[in-house]
This record gives C-alpha cells, sequence and structure tokens, in this order.
C-alpha cells in the first residue's frame, strides 16, 4: 500500500505544477478470455492523464505524458488490484511501474492438477515495463515488456499463475513477459493483427507461449476482438487455444492507443 500512497502524493504534485487544464480522468472497462488453458477477467481501468507537452488529437503523437491508474479485476473466484504509473516522454514509448495483489480462490483450475500444484492462492508483485507503438500507413507495430518480482503469501507450496498459464516456485522469484503484435488496418472499422506473447520464469525452466490470429472491430466507444492460435508450456504441449475480448472506453484516455 506504500506504493499506492505514495503515487497518490506524487499525482497531486504534479497536477498542482501542470495545471488541472492539462489533465482529466479516463475510464476504461474491458473482458478477455481464453479457451485453453481456460482463462478469462473483467478489468475496471481508472486512471488520471497529465499532459506534460504538445497537444494530443487527431491522431498525432507529437506530445508527451505522465498517467496514474488503479486497475481492478475480478471473475469468478479470483480478484485483483493494481496500481501504476506510466511515463511516456513521446505517446509513443514509454515506461511504467506499479505493485499488484492478487487473491485466487479457486481450488480446482482446469485443465491443472491441483493436487500436485497449488491453485488456491494469493500472492503480490512489483512490476517495471517498456511499451513502443509504431504506424506506417495501413500497418501498426506494438512491443511491450514486463519485468515482475512475486512474492506468495504463503510460501507452502509451487502454484498457478492463471493469466500467464504456469506455475511459479513457492519462494518467490521473477517473471519476465514480452509480447509482440503486428498488424494491419482492413478498411473501415476492421483490422487484422498477429499476437505473439513469451512469458518466463527467470529462477527456473518454467515458459509458456502464446500466438494467435487476430480479427478487431473498432466501433463508437470501443472494440472486440476474435483470434486463434495455439499456446504451449512446461505444464502442457502444444494446443489450439481460442481468445477474444470487449473494451469500452467511458472515459477516453490520453495515451495514443
Amino acid at each position: 500500500m506504500g506504493f499506492t500512497k505514495n503515487l497518490i502524493i506524487f499525482c497531486l504534485v504534479l497536477s498542482f505544477f501542470f495545471g488541472r487544464a492539462l489533465a482529466g480522468f479516463d475510464f476504461q472497462l474491458n473482458a478477455v478470455s481464453r479457451s485453453y488453458p481456460l482463462a478469462g477477467v473483467i478489468n475496471a481501468d481508472l486512471g488520471y492523464g497529465i499532459l506534460l507537452w504538445g497537444a494530443p488529437g487527431g491522431g498525432k503523437p507529437w506530445y508527451g505524458y505522465i498517467r496514474p491508474s488503479v486497475t481492478g479485476s475480478a471473475i469468478t473466484g479470483f480478484t485483483a488490484y493494481r496500481t501504476q504509473l506510466e511515463f511516456f516522454p513521446i505517446s509513443f514509448i514509454g515506461v511504467r511501474g506499479g505493485y499488484s495483489d492478487a487473491k485466487n480462490r479457486n481450488d480446482d483450475l482446469p485443465p491443472y492438477d491441483c493436487t500436485t500444484l497449488k491453485c488456491e492462492n494469493s500472492f503480490e508483485r512489483k512490476f517495471v515495463g517498456a511499451n513502443m507503438s509504431l504506424a506506417a500507413g495501413p500497418v501498426f507495430l506494438n512491443v511491450d515488456f514486463l519485468k515482475e518480482t512475486y512474492e506468495q503469501d504463503v510460501e507452502d507450496q509451487e502454484f498457478i499463475a492463471p493469466e500467464y498459464g504456469i506455475s511459479l516456485p513457492m519462494e518467490g522469484g521473477h517473471i519476465e513477459n514480452t509480447r509482440g503484435i503486428f498488424g494491419t488496418k482492413l478498411g473501415g472499422a476492421w483490422s487484422m493483427f498477429v499476437l505473439g506473447q513469451y512469458t518466463k520464469e527467470l529462477d527456473s525452466e518454467h515458459r509458456a507461449r502464446t500466438y494467435t490470429l487476430n480479427f478487431r472491430r473498432g466501433f463508437s466507444g470501443g472494440s472486440f476482438f476474435l483470434g486463434a492460435g495455439g499456446f504451449e508450456s512446461h505444464l502442457k504441449s502444444a494446443s489450439f487455444t481460442a481468445v477474444g475480448g470487449l473494451t469500452w472506453n467511458i472515459l477516453p484516455s490520453i495515451g495514443l492507443f
């Protein structure tokens, strides 16, 4: 909770110096799901964008900002929250850092063996990350890197991190997650993109890979996507997976995308 308190104080100071006219709240709801390994979550994200320079709008990237945010996540038996601070010196290249805490009350998580792995657990994470987005004509690229330090509340058994589809050592450790998106606009509100994600636990041989082909359609105030591809990890051999998601931008963000 110390990070959250310091984040609030820091943002109040920034708002004082940069002025209310250059700051504003944003709010987003989204839901994502995956068929294998079975996972899904609903997220509510509240942020406060503070413009540092330039003028956002019209799809132009020539501005910079700071954005603190708080995210709550929930699905049956699972709750989590995250506080983070994003710093984008220019709108398409930025870094972030924060803290998250998650509780999973499900003692049965298909397709995992919850007799040898701990499925019901509670753990916290501190993280830093970087993000870059590029576009040329209809083609776009996004690369995201995240490094986490995690710690389980009760260190009694190796446990499942369902969002990544891997198991984690009971004594805690470090995770690196790299995600790449490459796509193109198809005309109208449609676009197509390939997503690849690689996750590794640095203190063990625990790994997971996801690769999907996806189609996205934007609409007033939001978007949805559907995709299919493969998933493999140290727990499961390569298997088919289907993914989907829905996003609703209730209050638009200062972010470029």
